[in-house]
């Protein structure tokens, strides 16, 4: 028994779909630098909210598997958690159940794999994602609600321990579900089309049907290497909801602050992914023969990447070389939760990530140069109701 990953690329809406479930490529810098803010921002509990908000969304995605696919032996729900969990990306994952007490073991680590490459070793744990997904695992192998069980990371590969290990207990006062927010993502939003009203030799439609179709697999030890980064393909809704709960958190005075923070995680991995994407095999192969003139058409075949990756469906609509980029988002799913305020934070990240590239002089993996040469500003959403989202990217 093993987890059945049916992908599907919706060509309307420039979504990927694993199993139904919208989800999205991210990379080890954007998942560090999530575990990083969470840790950050003690003062309202954000190792809590994301360890929670993890918990909830892989509850939900697991038992939506384990109904449809009819799996109620706890040996076959167990071996399909860990199949998923490196499906996705996330490592190699194996649990030992007894009775009401779950532990669980990752050799590989996509957390720990990616911190280790960023920042170093440390003598603190990191995997609070993984954590979220041992509760969630241990209330459906118990048939438990959420919230149920509390999960200590006892051993950390980080640290330099030869395991990541878990350990999950019942919780004695189990709170209730209070941190679930639903996405309204009904799967029948009609975006426009692109407008491709800014001339280019790139063909972005080529681009994006071919880039959409490319196999993002992991290796036998459960990480994907893709684009010189680590990558995972978690639930757009995961991204979201840990990005909301975030923010309804904090007090109104440190509302811009999160804001940049979770902006600033994408846009370092615009930053590197994307010079990942444009020294990539299949960037030479779909987009490189396209280039004439550098670096519009790099920046115009990077969006298109971005529309095929399932961020956003998006274009640039107005370039001054170095000095304004104006890009316009019909689809996206961070729109998937209505909002009072422009909350696009990945896509304002990753605009000014892509320009950093662009104009901020040559790329420096430590980030210390031509990184934050530019700034984004989100000025409509389709999350504040607006019929697209606009972004508008200048120099710093």
């Amino acid at each position: 028994m093993q987890f059945n990953s049916k992908h599907k690329f919706d060509s309307i809406r420039n979504r990927h779909y694993l199993n139904n479930v919208c989800s999205v490529i991210h990379c080890h810098h954007y998942a560090t630098l999530y575990t990083q803010l969470a840790e950050d921002a003690s003062h309202f509990e954000g190792e809590k909210i994301l360890k929670e908000t993890s918990e909830n969304i892989f509850y939900r995605v697991l038992h939506d598997y384990f109904t449809q696919e009819d799996i109620n032996n706890d040996e076959e729900r167990r071996i399909v958690a860990e199949d998923y969990w490196r499906i996705v990306g996330m490592g190699l994952i194996s649990f030992e159940i007894k009775k009401e007490v779950i532990t669980a073991e990752m050799f590989y680590s996509h957390i720990d794999e990616g911190w280790l490459k960023k920042w170093g070793s440390r003598e603190k744990p990191v995997n609070h994602i993984t954590a979220g997904f041992v509760a969630a695992v241990a209330a459906l192998v118990n048939k438990k609600p959420p919230q149920s069980f509390q999960v200590q990371e006892i051993k950390g590969l980080v640290c330099g321990d030869n395991v990541s290990a878990f350990e999950a207990i019942p919780d004695p006062s189990p709170e209730s579900d209070s941190q679930l927010i639903l996405s309204t993502d009904t799967k029948t939003r009609q975006p426009k089309e692109l407008s491709l009203i800014l001339p280019t030799n790139i063909d972005r439609i080529s681009v994006i049907k071919n880039m959409s179709q490319i196999c993002i697999s992991p290796n036998n030890q459960g990480i994907i290497e893709a684009f010189s980064v680590y990558v995972q393909q978690l639930p757009a809704d995961f991204w979201n909801i840990f990005a909301r709960n975030l923010i309804n958190n904090v007090s109104e005075n440190l509302v811009e602050t999160a804001e940049f923070l979770l902006i600033n995680a994408a846009h370092e991995c615009g930053y590197h992914t994307g010079h990942g994407i444009i020294n990539s095999d299949a960037w030479n192969k779909y987009v490189s023969p396209m280039i004439k003139q550098i670096p519009e058409d790099i920046l115009h075949g990077a969006f298109a990447v971005f529309t095929a990756w399932g961020w956003a469906m998006s274009e640039i609509i107005e370039l001054i070389p170095g000095e304004k980029m104006i890009v316009r988002a019909y689809d996206y799913y961070e729109a998937d939760l209505p909002s009072v305020r422009p909350s696009a934070y990945m896509i304002q990240g990753v605009c000014a990530g892509f320009m950093d590239l662009a104009y901020g002089g040559e790329y420096d993996p430590a980030g210390q140069k031509s990184l934050r040469t530019f700034k984004c500003n989100q000025t409509k959403g389709i999350e504040t109701g607006d019929d697209y989202g606009e972004f508008v990217v200048t120099p710093k």
